[in-house]
């Protein structure tokens, strides 16, 4: 029940995130903003949002020392990208080179980036288990 529970908050964080993100993007771009600064705005806030509402509320992680939260942030920002240059990859795959359509594939990637970003931010940002931020203080 948990590991439920875990997930369903997880997925709120996920959710919120990307109400934020669309929302930051409209903002900025009605307001003037050029549309690729507009989004990496919207993407850095929405998920520093995301890293803060899943480090306190989903997996209630106490960071110890500035060096510690700085490299932590840091782990979250570089797997959010490895999963965004994924994500790239397969819509480039399955919708400039396959045909499909883009929405699916949205659709389909989201769900596979949700699940990866959930094993990154378990497994290497939020978990003393492995030692990586434990051994980690100012």
């Amino acid at each position: 029940m948990k590991k439920f529970i875990e997930i369903m908050q997880y997925s709120f964080w996920g959710m919120l995130t990307t109400i934020i993100n669309f929302t930051c993007v409209e903002l900025l771009c009605s307001n003037g903003m050029e549309s690729l600064n507009a989004n990496i705005i919207a993407w850095l806030l929405s998920n520093y949002v995301m890293y803060a509402g899943i480090k306190n509320r989903v997996f209630h992680y106490k960071t110890h020392g500035i060096k510690q939260y700085i490299v932590q942030l840091d782990y979250f920002y570089i797997s959010r990208i490895v999963t965004l240059a994924f994500e790239e990859i397969l819509i480039w795959k399955f919708v400039d080179i396959e045909g499909y359509p883009l929405l699916q594939i949205k659709i389909i990637s989201a769900v596979l980036m949700g699940i990866l970003n959930l094993v990154f931010s378990k497994i290497f940002i939020f978990s003393d288990e492995n030692g990586k931020m434990k051994n980690i203080t100012e």
